[in-house]
């Protein structure tokens, strides 16, 4: 009788099979066991790494770079003075997005301001973006919704400031007419370089951050919201306009009642009802404000002081401002820092 081999591992290897490789048998070696992980370990919530906001427009990127100027600005100065509030901006709100890294002091803060941010939106600021612009006259029968609609378009409309017909609707016609168009040549003093400032600092949207803390958020849709969050074009536009406008307005503005105070809430509610909308943070603002006022002193020449006035003015009728004044009462809120701050530049 012939007798049979035994296989010499166990099982016989079918007629024909090719030989497992050697890479195959690795692969069924047992694999080292990784650390345990109990089943009931608590959560532990974990600062998400915020990103930039990503490329602008070319158009936009191009006018950033080598769009004109500010009015009393050259290359060399305007570099420096963007040099120096850019790194500011940097050290009290948001860093800079340089070579692939946050660069700055406020690093430091990007979470808790962001959290206080979408906290003051949610609870105090959000409510405004349906309720009357005002309490009598032409304010009362608009909402800010309707007119962050309108100024949504103003960059595709040749830039223009019709809104603040509504302020100003019981002043003489001729001198609305002319606020209107010192609003409109301001955008041709300031230029479109204060872009810089977005291109730089890279702040994502409100939205953004909500999906990266796994919250739901709900904004309104805006064509121009697409760029950086910080700084709010809006915001700068509106204090720098209003401020143009009533330098060149100033005699008739100052002696017709409640012009002075018209003129204002409007330059501060151009940029307040972008972060009614959920489109802006309550601390772009702040940061808006503070460029607009470095502005005002070279680019109003000899008017700087009460054009410096006016606007300072103007900022302390914000509702924006005035939250984060309520909210920075509080000890552990990012707020005083960033009030401190503007306010000395006032």
């Amino acid at each position: 009788m012939s007798s049979k081999k035994k296989p010499a591992h166990g099982k016989a290897q079918a007629a024909g099979a090719p030989r497992p490789s050697k890479a195959a048998k690795a692969s069924r070696a047992p694999r080292a066991a990784g650390p345990a992980v109990a089943e009931d370990a608590p959560a532990v919530a974990v600062e998400p790494a915020w990103p930039p906001y990503g490329h602008m427009h070319a158009g936009l990127e191009a006018a950033a770079r080598s769009g004109p100027v500010p009015q009393g600005f050259d290359e060399s100065s305007w570099g420096a003075f963007f040099q120096q509030v850019r790194d500011e901006i940097a050290a009290v709100i948001w860093p800079r997005w340089e070579a692939g890294a946050w660069v700055g002091q406020a690093v430091a803060r990007m979470g808790a301001l962001t959290r206080a941010d979408l906290d003051l939106m949610d609870t105090q600021l959000r409510r405004w973006h349906l309720q009357p612009v005002g309490a009598q006259g032409d304010l009362a029968l608009v909402t800010h919704k309707a007119l962050f609609t309108a100024e949504d378009d103003m960059p595709h409309s040749g830039g223009t400031f019709e809104t603040a017909r509504r302020y100003l609707a019981a002043q003489p016609p001729a001198v609305v007419t002319g606020v209107v168009a010192a609003a409109v040549r301001a955008l041709g003093a300031m230029g479109p370089r204060p872009l810089a400032f977005k291109r730089e600092l890279q702040r994502p949207r409100p939205y953004q951050a909500q999906m990266l803390l796994g919250q739901p958020f709900n904004y309104e849709w805006a064509k121009s919201a697409v760029t950086p969050s910080i700084m709010s074009g809006h915001c700068l536009q509106g204090v720098f306009a209003a401020t143009w406008s009533y330098v060149d307005q100033q005699q008739q503005i100052e002696t017709l009642p409640g012009a002075r105070l018209a003129l204002q809430k409007f330059g501060v509610d151009f940029g307040d009802r972008r972060v009614f909308a959920g489109v802006h943070y309550p601390s772009d603002n702040v940061a808006s404000w503070y460029i607009g006022l470095k502005l005002a002193d070279v680019c109003f020449g000899s008017q700087a002081g009460p054009a410096r006035c006016f606007m300072a003015d103007a900022i302390r009728l914000s509702r924006v401002y005035t939250a984060m004044k309520q909210a920075a009462v509080d000890a552990g809120s990012p707020y005083g820092v960033l009030l401190t701050w503007v306010d000395g530049a006032m």
